[in-house]
């Protein structure tokens, strides 16, 4: 386990560090929370709807505890978990033994563009670098501007390719960016 970045006296400095089970409850709610805010008005309403804490925190339990090789890294400020960062091995077929992909970043919706977000992702870009990882992929919803302009002012470059996901009765074409990973 790596050591927190940032400085846990002080709850307004994010602090960074990786998952323990405890926090599986904290990371489904800030994913339920930013995809029911993010995602209002581009996929199925219904679908958002049943989207649950209860629902999602066994899965967080299963990334944090099962063992894969993934990273799973949280955001404390305020007082409780805000963002997290979920990465490991890319998924794409495409992908050589050096490249690793950001499945998951998510900010709590009170907290977007407060800096956690940013926290979470430098800092899995990082551990992923440290691991051996020269690239990284991220898919983002084609239809997501917000999502789409922040990775790329955050060095992410579009790369060729698109993945097609269904959410509901939502039909989502995702893009693909890429970016080289900071050598360590």
């Amino acid at each position: 386990m790596q050591a927190p970045v940032g400085d846990s006296r002080h709850p307004s400095v994010p602090v960074v560090r990786d998952a323990t089970p405890d926090d599986a409850r904290a990371v489904a709610r800030v994913h339920v929370e930013s995809w029911q805010r993010t995602y209002h008005g581009l996929l199925d309403p219904a679908y958002l709807d049943s989207l649950t804490v209860e629902g999602l925190t066994g899965q967080w339990e299963e990334v944090i505890t099962g063992g894969t090789g993934d990273h799973l890294l949280v955001v404390e400020a305020g007082g409780g978990i805000q963002a997290f960062a979920h990465a490991g091995p890319s998924h794409d077929g495409d992908a050589g033994a050096g490249t690793a992909e950001l499945y998951k970043l998510y900010a709590h919706p009170d907290w977007w563009s407060r800096g956690v977000g940013r926290a979470a992702h430098d800092a899995a870009l990082e551990r992923l670098s440290d691991v051996g990882y020269r690239s990284a992929r991220v898919w983002v919803l084609g239809t997501n501007a917000r999502a789409r302009a922040y990775y790329e002012r955050r060095g992410w470059s579009p790369l060729e390719g698109e993945r097609i996901q269904y959410f509901g009765t939502s039909v989502c074409h995702d893009c693909r960016y890429a970016r080289p990973l900071p050598a360590v």
